[in-house]
């Protein structure tokens, strides 16, 4: 069992050449159904690919979270149901 109570095999990681596969990858999994919860970090994040992934996310029941650098968070739009700050 490793951190969290999570097993390696029960995890997927996935390192995208680009930011546009990143969010691909990331509607991909949420669409799919099968995670529990779909993780990614984004630099910036525009409001039609926040939709989209929102859109994903509701139609499949899988949590969606995206971490954003500060320096983005402040400029663009998101269609996020919740916004968090943590710091």
């Amino acid at each position: 069992m490793g951190l969290f109570g999570l097993k390696p095999s029960q995890l997927t990681f996935v390192h995208a050449p680009s930011e546009a596969d990143l969010l691909w990858a990331m509607e991909e999994g949420l669409r799919s159904g099968v995670p529990a919860v779909v993780l990614g970090e984004v630099r910036g994040l525009g409001l039609t690919a926040s939709r989209r992934l929102q859109l994903a996310a509701e139609a499949s029941g899988v949590t969606a979270l995206l971490l954003h650098r500060p320096a983005a968070t402040r400029a663009k739009s998101s269609s996020a149901v919740t916004r968090w700050h943590v710091a």
